[in-house]
């Protein structure tokens, strides 16, 4: 079963949803870190969520307010599991307010030829 390390980044282009990672049917996800950096002026409240795809649900894991502009900021202090079909999604209350940088353990349940 292959492990592979990988990293994603994006901008909250929106004050909707924006859906950071999805896990493939073939893996599992462990997230080590997710980093913020406030690229706008103000301080946008900002919310993580994780939808469950087994459940069909969204739960809602953080809510943050507190970004000056031009700072980064580390929100993880443990790991967080996704499964094949879950989603980490992010939500700011301004737009083109952060960029994000995740980074994650892809645990490959498929067969690599």
């Amino acid at each position: 079963m292959p492990i592979l390390y990988d990293s994603k980044s994006a901008q909250l282009t929106t004050t909707g949803s924006t859906a950071i990672l999805t896990v493939p049917l073939t893996s599992s996800y462990l997230i080590s870190s997710i980093r913020i950096t406030n690229i706008g002026g103000g301080t946008p409240d900002l919310t993580i969520s994780v939808f469950d795809s087994t459940e069909s649900l969204t739960v809602e894991i953080g809510e943050y307010s507190t970004f000056p502009a031009n700072s980064f900021q580390e929100l993880l202090d443990q790991v967080i599991v996704l499964s094949s079909g879950d989603r980490l999604e992010m939500k700011a209350s301004i737009a083109d307010a952060y960029d994000v940088y995740v980074s994650f353990l892809d645990k490959n349940r498929g067969i690599i030829a």
